[in-house]
């Protein structure tokens, strides 16, 4: 079995032209787990206090406003690409290899989007401030935080992490390990761990899994083919 975060079956066969697997024919999905959506948090002195007055901030200086990124073609640097296309922005987009929220806090760099799990324990100690959710609902941790959905329906940024196995494993099998992963995730420690770090618990067949799969490659597909965003 194979555990992984969606990004190897949703963005990389766009992302790259080559890469060693089929993600489409090589694996079958079995179940989904564990998602987490992103804050996008700014530094304090940043003058923008809500998502209206950052889009009419960086309306203003065209290209002068920059945001950081765990990496060229990653979900955080994806998303704010989909923020500048739904605005019409102009944004200088700052890759990272390591984590960027020392330099939001020393003001070298004004935002970036930030996993929930190491987002919030830093906006509740008032290192950075949140901007917005990029779930489908407000974070319970940090309910006063609007969603980006609130105001622009199409930006949802969740990212989910499931199990693979090979093509042409029996469905029969498929069906008594999404039945066994279901149940072990159901459990109450599971639960707690998992809503511990931040992110939510979730479930399906692995006929809704593939479905899934199948609505993010459609959306990022279509974004990264006109950015022309490239890892090789």
């Amino acid at each position: 079995m194979l555990y992984a975060i969606e990004n190897a079956f949703t963005t990389h066969p766009f992302l790259f032209s080559k890469l060693p697997f089929n993600s489409d024919r090589d694996f079958a999905p079995v179940a989904p787990v564990i998602a987490q959506s992103y804050f996008l948090v700014v530094g304090n002195q940043f003058p923008a206090k809500n998502l209206a007055e950052l889009i009419a901030l960086v309306r203003a200086k065209p290209g002068s406003i920059a945001y950081a990124s765990y990496g060229q073609g990653g979900f955080p640097h994806l998303f704010m690409e989909l923020l500048a296309d739904s605005e019409k922005l102009t944004l200088t987009h700052v890759p990272y290899r390591a984590s960027a929220i020392p330099d939001i806090m020393g003001n070298q760099v004004p935002m970036v989007v930030e996993p929930a799990t190491s987002a919030i324990p830093m906006i509740k100690a008032g290192k950075v401030r949140a901007i917005a959710f990029t779930g489908n609902q407000r974070h319970p941790a940090l309910p006063d935080v609007p969603t980006f959905s609130e105001t622009h329906k199409n930006l949802v940024l969740t990212a989910w992490q499931g199990f693979w196995v090979p093509a042409g494993t029996p469905s029969n099998v498929i069906a008594r390990l999404n039945r066994e992963v279901t149940a072990a995730s159901r459990r109450p420690e599971v639960q707690k761990r998992i809503r511990d770090l931040c992110c939510e618990p979730i479930e399906g067949t692995s006929e809704e899994m593939a479905a899934m799969i199948k609505r993010d490659q459609a959306k990022w597909s279509a974004l990264i083919k006109s950015k022309d965003i490239k890892l090789d």
